[in-house]
């Protein structure tokens, strides 16, 4: 009797921690609504150059005088342009003409991170895929899991 009642201890002790590391793995509160996370439209053109123009000064060592170039194209763009005429080729092709040759080898290594980036954010607005194979595939050489 000993034997069985110490074995039913042992095992609602090991269900009670997993319940509490379960229960703190959880994230605290609701999930946030799209409601909630700040609209683009409400970050202002000057914000929107100060962050470009800063990113790009760290990631491609620009120049002061690149920095404060690639601000005004920034600014003048977010201030002509609007969610419907806005063309991001457009801008790029205008902040390379600032850029030396390695600069714009880095750049354009950044531009297709961002692209594969807004890919997935799509895809995953969009839901799962309606037909063909699934959008995550295990890496090719690598045996799926059973």
């Amino acid at each position: 009797m000993g034997k069985k009642n110490f074995l039913t201890l042992v095992l609602l002790s090991f269900f009670l921690i997993c319940s509490v590391n379960m229960s703190y793995a959880q994230p605290k509160g609701p999930p946030p609504d799209k409601k909630d996370l700040p609209d683009k439209k409400e970050i202002s053109p000057e914000k929107m150059a100060e962050q470009t123009a800063g990113m790009l000064k760290r990631y491609l060592n620009l120049t002061d005088e690149q920095y404060k170039q690639i601000y005004d194209i920034v600014f003048t763009y977010h201030t002509s342009h609007n969610e419907s005429n806005f063309d991001r080729e457009e801008l790029n092709a205008e902040t390379e003409n600032v850029l030396t040759q390695e600069q714009r080898d880095k750049f354009d290594k950044i531009k297709k991170e961002q692209e594969r980036i807004e890919k997935r954010n799509k895809e995953s607005e969009d839901g799962p895929p309606k037909d063909g194979p699934p959008r995550d595939e295990p890496p090719k050489g690598k045996p799926p899991r059973n």
